[in-house]
């Protein structure tokens, strides 16, 4: 696991919204337009939070090479 704070809390964030999607797939909403629509915006939230961690880590690398090179 990533010793980064701020790694840990984007991967937090993204279990959070893959739990919630879980929860959500075995909840009985009053209608399937609202479970669809929930689960859709969990999945907005999920994809969001990858791509954030992603981004996040990529300055990781792009630190590291700019340290090493001078």
């Amino acid at each position: 696991m990533d010793t980064c704070p701020e790694c840990q809390k984007r991967l937090r964030e993204y279990e959070r919204a893959i739990g919630e999607i879980y929860a959500l797939v075995d909840t009985r909403l009053p209608t399937r337009w609202e479970k669809i629509t929930r689960l859709r915006q969990w999945q907005d939230e999920r994809d969001r939070a990858i791509e954030n961690y992603y981004l996040h880590k990529r300055l990781h690398s792009i630190r590291y090479r700019g340290v090493k090179a001078a």
